[in-house]
């Protein structure tokens, strides 16, 4: 009687401390904020990602193989249109962050030459990375370079260039906001 009291009360408080775990971290990925930079071989892509809800931008439609993975890891699962994201010609603003993807150079003529201030200007154009240019055009406290950039434009940038670059390490970039 006594040792069926002790495995029922032993039992009881292992399903107690596994239901405040699942509990807790389903708390927390209610109150997440993320944005998520995915470096795809031949392609790009964002996660904006609210609680378990997420709005993806893509320059490929098949990413799934790439991001899924990630999106299940923090309860990411409905797919939705968020109402605290703005896109509209490169320009992204979620929540507090304000980026800018930069797909093509010719992207740039369309601008005035004003230092928008931004957070994160996203380099996705293939080629050389002109960063004279980039810098009338923008300010920015963070540099994000995908992998259409050449390696040798990449390393010139990561030595002589005083911003805070932000290198994809195992495909992908993680930004709280």
């Amino acid at each position: 009687s006594n040792k069926k009291t002790f495995w029922l009360i032993s039992s009881l408080i292992i399903f107690l401390i596994l239901l405040s775990t699942n509990a807790f971290h389903k708390t927390i990925n209610q109150r997440q904020k993320l944005i998520t930079i995915y470096d795809i071989p031949n392609a790009f892509a964002i996660d904006f990602i609210e609680g378990n809800k997420i709005q993806t931008f893509s320059t490929k439609d098949s990413i799934e193989y790439h991001t899924e993975n990630f999106r299940v890891k923090h309860g990411a699962t409905e797919l939705t249109n968020l109402k605290n994201l703005y896109m509209n010609n490169g320009f992204i603003k979620f929540h507090n962050k304000r980026l800018f993807v930069l797909n093509k150079i010719s992207d740039l003529k369309q601008l005035n030459e004003s230092s928008i201030e931004i957070d994160i200007l996203i380099y996705n154009a293939f080629g050389k990375l002109p960063i004279e240019d980039l810098q009338k055009y923008f300010k920015f406290s963070h540099l994000i370079i995908s992998s259409r950039v050449p390696i040798a434009a990449k390393n010139f940038v990561y030595e002589n260039y005083n911003k805070s670059i932000v290198k994809i390490s195992e495909g992908m970039v993680i930004i709280n906001c």
